[in-house]
């Protein structure tokens, strides 16, 4: 009798074999099947299920066998017991979870951080990622452990001052990695957008967890943590779009003929407005006689040009022409003056 229940037992765990092979390769085509159809979820589904599924079936067999067919000694049959039997389940079940989890955050996640402009949402994601499958295995274990009957007190207390330490000694990059979230989600500013955040003039080249990195005008990359960023104020050329006015200040010497100042300029800037392309002509440029200065006639020209990075060349362009045009016309820039009157 004990050798037919031995049979018994080696043919339900060949059977066990057996049936792991078979729904190993039902699951491979399942995986193809579910390639071909749109949505994501049948593949992570199918995919979570495949690896854990094959082996509970095996480790099932084996339980069987061992339960009912099987005579072990006496000192190993405490794995046979229900606790157990309940930790073994939870295995496989955060198995699965974990599996889950991550490829849900993989496909899902991906899909989302496509959609924005910006790669700090691609490097939180990466993190996540990462991080998800062994959060839930550490959870896992704790109930392992639980069910089991170990005192997890320890190593929950370990976990916490772990934490606590770890977080106190993170606090700052943390607290920059909530201000690149902020910034993801408020979005005052985008990669290759033109800023100027405190005395920091340039173009934004990269948006990371951390930090924010800008190119200055003059080549010179700046990093500035996140923190700073979402505590300071933030001028961005770019947005609402790159069109941007630009204000030129002319002061020349009392005495000047006025209309003839302004007609100069006017001419000026219209047909700078003709000649270059990134100076618009609608909205037209406007010349202005602004006030009566302590030393000058102070004029202002209020120009639009399509690009914001254009600013600088706009500027040299008008100016030098403006200088041409002055000295043609005897226009004089004076310098700064004061009148002192003596008293006996």
């Amino acid at each position: 009798m004990e050798l037919g229940e031995t049979v018994i037992g080696i043919g339900i765990i060949l059977m066990g074999i057996i049936g792991a092979i078979v729904v190993y390769v039902l699951f491979g085509m399942l995986i193809r099947r579910a390639d071909l159809t749109r949505s994501k979820m049948d593949d992570i589904i199918v995919l979570s299920f495949k690896k854990p599924l094959v082996a509970f079936i095996m480790v099932f067999s084996a339980y069987i066998a061992l339960k009912y067919y099987f005579i072990i000694p006496e000192r190993y049959s405490w794995i046979l017991e229900d606790k157990y039997v309940a930790a073994s389940s939870i295995f496989f079940i955060t198995w699965v979870a974990a599996a889950f989890a991550e490829s849900a955050v993989v496909e899902y996640g991906r899909v989302i951080a496509a959609r924005t402009t910006t790669d700090i949402d691609d490097e939180i994601l990466t993190i996540f990622e990462r991080s998800i499958r062994y959060i839930i295995w550490f959870l896992g274990i704790l109930l392992i452990l639980a069910t089991i009957e170990l005192d997890i007190t320890p190593l929950v207390a370990g976990a916490g001052i772990a934490g606590l330490a770890v977080a106190l000694a993170a606090q700052e990059v943390l607290s920059n990695i909530f201000a690149g979230t902020i910034i993801l989600v408020d979005q005052p500013l985008k990669v290759h957008d033109r800023v100027k955040i405190d005395e920091y003039f340039g173009d934004v080249v990269h948006i990371g967890p951390r930090s924010t990195r800008i190119e200055t005008v003059d080549h010179q990359l700046i990093t500035i943590p996140n923190s700073t960023i979402t505590n300071s104020i933030i001028v961005n050329y770019a947005m609402p779009d790159i069109k941007m006015l630009v204000v030129l200040d002319y002061p020349v010497a009392y005495g000047s003929d006025v209309e003839t100042v302004m007609t100069v300029l006017r001419g000026v800037v219209n047909q700078a407005a003709r000649e270059m392309d990134y100076i618009l002509e609608n909205p037209a440029p406007i010349v202005l006689f602004w006030e009566f200065g302590e030393s000058s006639l102070n004029f202002k020209m209020k120009v639009w040009t399509n690009d914001c990075k254009m600013e600088i060349y706009l500027r040299s362009h008008i100016n030098r022409e403006v200088n041409r045009r002055f000295i043609e016309e005897k226009i004089q820039i004076p310098y700064m003056q004061v009148d002192v009157h003596m008293r006996d």
